[in-house]
């Protein structure tokens, strides 16, 4: 199994769960995000949204750090409680939920053009882009990053050379 954040990388056995974490997480976040980007949200909705957005965004990217074996990892627990809190501020949106059936239950409305825009990196930003400019310094970091993972011998020459040229937009 790959890493959810597109890196490439394989996920050792133990950390499996932290992975399928995360790939849920991102696909919560894109729904939200979608909505955003519809202009669905509302105010005083939208203040409420956008901390669910916040916090969520950040528990994926603490798991995307320990997937990588870096410090700042989000525990399955807390995910979990993110997961919980979300849905339950999602069910109440009829344009993000699907309802299920007793067996079947609840579930996002996401369309395969919705999942084909998924930005692995940052899902919550996956249909409204960067609210702020760029200054460079995510890039930068995010360089730095694939760079240690590669010296560590985590990825490979090629994962690496494949990971900077996407996070560079070239690819």
């Amino acid at each position: 199994m790959n890493c959810s954040c597109g890196c490439g990388t394989k996920v050792r056995r133990q950390q499996i769960d932290l992975n399928l974490q995360a790939s849920e997480i991102a696909l919560e976040l894109l729904a939200w995000d979608k909505a955003r980007a519809a202009g669905k949200l509302g105010r005083p909705a939208a203040d409420d949204a956008e901390r669910v957005i916040e916090r969520g965004a950040d528990c994926y990217q603490r798991l995307i750090l320990a997937l990588h074996g870096e410090p700042g990892d989000c525990s399955l627990e807390e995910g979990k409680a993110w997961l919980r809190d979300s849905g339950d501020e999602r069910r109440e949106r009829e344009y993000m939920t699907e309802k299920g059936g007793i067996f079947t239950g609840d579930k996002l409305l996401l369309i395969d053009e919705d999942l084909k825009r998924l930005d692995r990196a940052n899902p919550e930003l996956s249909f409204t882009g960067r609210p702020e400019p760029d200054t460079g310094g995510d890039i930068v970091s995010r360089l730095e990053r694939l760079g240690n993972l590669r010296a560590k011998g985590v990825i490979s020459d090629e994962e690496f050379a494949t990971a900077k040229a996407r996070v560079l937009g070239q690819g």
